[in-house]
């Protein structure tokens, strides 16, 4: 998943957090709503959507945003013998159906389950809350009452900032939010079996054992099993749409380091993160 800068993720979700629980009688997207019909959504659907009693305002997600930083032991622990091993068996589970994309796409099969180990643990770690309901509370949270309740409530912690730059992020985390959202309602209103609430995110809305949030999806989703769908909770599609990512923004077999660095990079604009796949594919070719 690509990361968003630590102090950006603070703002939005103070502001998200701070716009409290709705009652049973209100609906905390009304607004949102409206603004996602407006934008070309059909009423119907959208209004079914959110008119739901399982959509609500999550104040844990906004608390786990808040509290969210890059933990450098995290990655430090994809190292850990017994993470590697997870990697490893995923590899060796799959090894023909991996070998079969890396033929096709020119990706190594070991930077792909690389990424699956630090996204989801190739799968071991499902996510729990409502893409839906993740992406609501975000999207719908940036208005300027809501700012001004996140400066004063930020201030104590966080003494350097101004109002102006708690403004200037919590908009553009809202903005930020609203195109995921509405990249994800076209997604599932496209298919009618689907229940768009058993489709469960992280803290920022990415899903599936890539991390893919609902714009990568939309342009790099691939349906690796022929069946018809695009299914992140899939191996296959997984995989498939892995390497369709990372074809799709440069890897080419033989290019240089650096290069190679970069198309990691455009997955997820960490440093560290970039560093701890290249060295998990190591391990993982050579155990």
């Amino acid at each position: 998943m690509i990361v968003i800068g630590c102090r950006t993720a603070v703002m939005a979700s103070v502001v998200c957090l701070l716009c409290g629980s709705p009652t049973a009688a209100e609906s905390p997207f009304g607004d949102l709503a409206a603004r996602l019909v407006a934008d070309g959504l059909d009423g119907a659907k959208v209004g079914a959507l959110y008119s739901d009693p399982r959509c609500e305002f999550l104040p844990a997600i906004a608390q786990i945003n808040l509290k969210h930083v890059e933990d450098t032991a995290a990655y430090r622990s994809f190292l850990a013998e017994k993470n590697l091993a997870i990697a490893q068996a995923y590899f060796a589970l799959h090894r023909g159906m991996l070998r079969r994309f890396e033929a096709r796409t020119g990706v190594p099969a070991e930077i792909v389950v690389a990424i699956l180990l630090v996204e989801t643990k190739c799968g071991r770690e499902r996510d729990k809350a409502p893409v839906l309901n993740v992406l609501s509370t975000i999207a719908s949270c940036a208005d300027d009452a809501a700012v001004e309740k996140s400066y004063e409530a930020l201030r104590p912690q966080y003494p350097d900032l101004t109002p102006s730059e708690v403004r200037r992020r919590a908009q553009s985390r809202g903005r930020w939010a609203y195109k995921e959202l509405k990249a994800f309602l076209e997604w599932i209103l496209r298919q009618p079996a689907q229940d768009a609430f058993a489709i469960r995110g992280s803290w920022a809305g990415a899903l599936g054992l890539p991390q893919f949030m609902p714009t990568a999806l939309a342009a790099y989703g691939a349906d690796g099993d022929g069946d018809g769908r695009v299914d992140l909770s899939s191996d296959t599609d997984s995989v498939a749409s892995v390497c369709r990512y990372l074809r799709e923004n440069g890897w080419r077999p033989g290019r240089a380091a650096r290069a190679q660095r970069r198309v990691i990079w455009r997955y997820n604009h960490s440093p560290l993160y970039v560093d701890t796949v290249l060295k998990i594919s190591e391990r993982i070719s050579n155990p």
